[in-house]
């Protein structure tokens, strides 16, 4: 049986709606335009007015005037066609990276972190890579491309790319007039989004790594971005919630009781709030899981509130750069979305601060059985 690897970059992973006067017109058909290949210094005038436009990645101290481009890595299709380039960016002790579109097929910009580097970081010049959407980045290896989070290794031959993507969206828009805002520096003046943008994240959001378990260290990040001064400082907070949702030593907690010791936390710190919980639950308090019950549109209204959301996941697959094996029985804090042109992500933090700004598309494989949790304060 073939398997397929859907080249997601054909979804592109940072769509904005196309900002100020660029939201009021759709992109123009590549039936009547022809496909621009962009230089390699264009690539970087992208890359470096991105990232000083503030709709994608904050610097730790507010600017990122002294960046440095540490390495520009070209990435290529199955044909051998260079399709997007790679760079690994340094502000001071700040890592980032961001990957830009060779062409006009491509939005701009079709992934970025401002807290790693890029999977493409220690390969050797030498090396022919690939780059096929988040979690997927491959290493040519003959007749065979080596992932290299996972090493897994596919032929060539038993890669199968679908017409369907294909057909849909590499040729269905023309994205050379948005481009030329990044490359001229023009998308700097551009106005922020208005109500319902397609890209949406909400600034100055926390990102703390794994710590007593991925529920409180991800409940945590909530609460400190609604409310100031709860503990002396994130450990004491993540500990605080570890005891009240009865996690476990090793990390485990119950789903169930994640709200009530949410809710005692904040009652203990005098906090006040008007909800804490999931989208629908059982007679037990367990979540409902599945789209069904935890709509996209609900979790975008959050968002677009200014509220973000704690997700919890069932037999999640996503893999991000350091939840290589996938996410499984898993916590994550979402913070913002994107509505790309077929496939909804949500941006997140998983509890791994080196996996930045992580996006993860909403479906039943790369998320499992999913539920919305919602504190509203």
């Amino acid at each position: 049986m073939k398997k397929k690897i859907l080249l997601m970059v054909c979804v592109c992973i940072t769509m904005l709606a196309l900002l100020g006067s660029v939201y009021a017109s759709s992109p123009e058909s590549n039936q009547s335009a022809q496909v621009e290949m962009y230089s390699l210094e264009e690539m970087r005038a992208m890359a470096m007015n991105a990232l000083n436009s503030d709709f994608y990645m904050e610097a730790d101290d507010g600017t990122w005037e002294d960046v440095v481009i540490v390495k520009e890595t070209p990435l290529y299709d199955l044909n051998n066609t260079l399709t997007s380039y790679c760079f690994d960016l340094r502000c001071g002790e700040q890592k980032a990276y961001i990957v830009i579109s060779a062409n006009s097929t491509h939005y701009s910009v079709r992934q970025f972190s401002n807290h790693a580097t890029s999977a493409y970081m220690n390969m050797g010049d030498e090396d022919t890579l690939m780059y096929c959407g988040p979690g997927e980045y491959y290493q040519v290896e003959d007749e065979s491309v080596r992932n290299i989070l996972t090493s897994e290794t596919v032929s060539i031959s038993d890669i199968e790319i679908s017409p369907v993507t294909v057909a849909s969206d590499f040729n269905e828009y023309d994205y050379r007039e948005t481009a030329a805002l990044y490359i001229s520096g023009d998308i700097l003046n551009q106005p922020a989004a208005q109500a319902d943008p397609t890209y949406k994240k909400l600034s100055s959001f926390p990102n703390y790594g794994w710590y007593k378990g991925c529920a409180p260290t991800s409940m945590a990040m909530i609460l400190d971005y609604h409310y100031s001064n709860l503990y002396a400082d994130e450990e004491k907070l993540i500990e605080a919630l570890a005891s009240n949702m009865g996690t476990s030593s090793t990390g485990f907690t119950y789903w169930n009781k994640v709200a009530s010791g949410t809710t005692k936390t904040l009652n203990a710190c005098n906090r006040s709030y008007t909800s804490v919980g999931y989208v629908s639950t059982n007679i037990l308090g367990f979540p409902i899981n599945g789209s069904s019950t935890n709509t996209f549109s609900d979790y975008m209204d959050e968002i677009l509130a200014g509220r973000p959301v704690f997700i919890s996941m069932n037999g999640a697959e996503f893999k991000s750069d350091n939840y290589t094996n996938g996410f499984g029985d898993h916590a994550i804090a979402g913070f913002g979305y994107n509505k790309a042109s077929t496939t909804n992500y949500v941006i997140v933090h998983t509890t791994s601060v080196g996996d930045g700004d992580t996006q993860v598309p909403v479906n039943a494989t790369d998320m499992g059985d999913y539920a919305w949790l919602f504190v509203v304060p």
